[in-house]
């Protein structure tokens, strides 16, 4: 955990500290969502000995879940955060875990990041709407908080990191909050489409972001821009950069949920961030 106000925030020693932390086994790290891609980011996460892992996620295991939620096979209506927990526990017992059965909403950001509270190390982001996406950008925003955000389609995926003071926030990368406020209703996801390749692009996604993390406990700054995979094409992962830092860590940002929307599915999301995944860029 870090202090709550921290006014003498220096990204190169919060970069530093994390590197600490790691080895000592003493990071706090909140992981959002606990569907396909979490379970492939937990898994190399908790093999890595971090310390204590929060899961965040109000559902629970569907059959129409286990084409790609493969640690859930035996969990039909259970909850997804505490079997994820539980699965976590047997791979390696020695990192601490919780979770909490509730959506990642202001409500829920309040209890974790209020006044003179301590706040999570790193934040993972594995949801699948751009309303939540976008209420982690701002608390990584207004309380210096490392992101390490993913998402995919059952064809491709990108990975962004936003650390404050380092690279852009994802409103300033993606347009995210435009994207939250958007209000498409129909959703296609795994559930319509259960195509094979959903794990495979969620296990290489996961992959992506776990080294992400490693990286940051290695002491490496991360790079302003985009890692995408693309399964069709060519090059099948590179790196957009966008060679700019944002300064929105400095504002005062304001933490509530935007505008209302329906939950958007991994095709959806493929489908808006489209412009990402050219093969001009790759």
């Amino acid at each position: 955990m870090i202090k709550l106000f921290d006014k003498s925030y220096d990204h190169t020693k919060r970069l530093e500290e994390l590197k600490e932390k790691y080895k000592k086994r003493k990071l706090d790290i909140f992981i959002i969502g606990a569907g396909a891609l979490a379970n492939f980011v937990a898994l190399g996460i908790t093999n890595l000995k971090i310390g204590k892992i929060t899961i965040f996620d109000q559902d629970k295991v569907e059959e129409t879940n286990l084409n790609r939620q493969v640690l859930y096979f035996d969990a039909v209506g259970m909850p997804k955060a505490s079997t994820l927990k539980k699965r976590l526990k047997e791979a390696n017992p020695r990192n601490i875990y919780d979770y909490e059965l509730k959506f990642f909403d202001a409500k829920t950001s309040r209890k974790h990041f209020g006044w003179l509270r301590e706040k999570p190390d790193i934040m993972i982001d594995c949801v699948d709407n751009f309303e939540t996406r976008a209420l982690l950008n701002r608390l990584a925003s207004k309380y210096k908080v490392p992101l390490i955000s993913g998402g995919t389609s059952p064809l491709a995926g990108q990975v962004m990191v936003y650390f404050p003071g380092i690279t852009s926030c994802l409103n300033c990368e993606l347009n995210i909050e435009r994207l939250a406020e958007e209000r498409e209703r129909q959703r296609q996801g795994c559930t319509v489409v259960p195509e094979g390749s959903v794990v495979t692009t969620n296990q290489i996604v996961g992959g992506l972001m776990v080294g992400e993390l490693y990286r940051l406990l290695s002491g490496i700054p991360p790079s302003s821009g985009t890692i995408k995979y693309i399964s069709n094409d060519e090059n099948r992962v590179g790196f957009v950069p966008n060679g700019k830092i944002c300064n929105c860590h400095l504002n005062d940002v304001r933490i509530e949920m935007p505008k209302k929307v329906g939950l958007q599915d991994k095709e959806n999301i493929f489908k808006k961030l489209k412009s990402f995944f050219t093969e001009e860029d790759v």
